[in-house]
């Protein structure tokens, strides 16, 4: 197993639901901290539908887990950006 590099900084968000005064929600994003991780792009494949074409490519994301009690840790679930 070899030593991840971590060299691209990703955002860490959390999504909030927001009133927007008329008795609904709107959806904003609150960034938690920066963090940095191992992004490598997979092997990509198309599925052919009727009318269109299908792509996908599977990401693996690697990142260094925090510490307990430090900014990132402590803030809760979150989505990356």
């Amino acid at each position: 197993m070899r030593e991840p590099k971590l060299a691209r900084q990703l955002t860490l968000e959390a999504r909030q639901a927001v009133a927007d005064g008329l008795g609904g929600f709107s959806e904003s994003w609150q960034m938690l901290g920066t963090l940095w991780a191992e992004v490598v792009a997979g092997i990509g494949r198309e599925v052919a539908g009727e009318e269109v074409r299908f792509a996908s490519i599977p990401y693996r994301i690697t990142v260094r887990g925090s510490a307990a009690g430090s900014a990132v840790a402590s803030s809760g679930g979150a989505a990356v950006a």
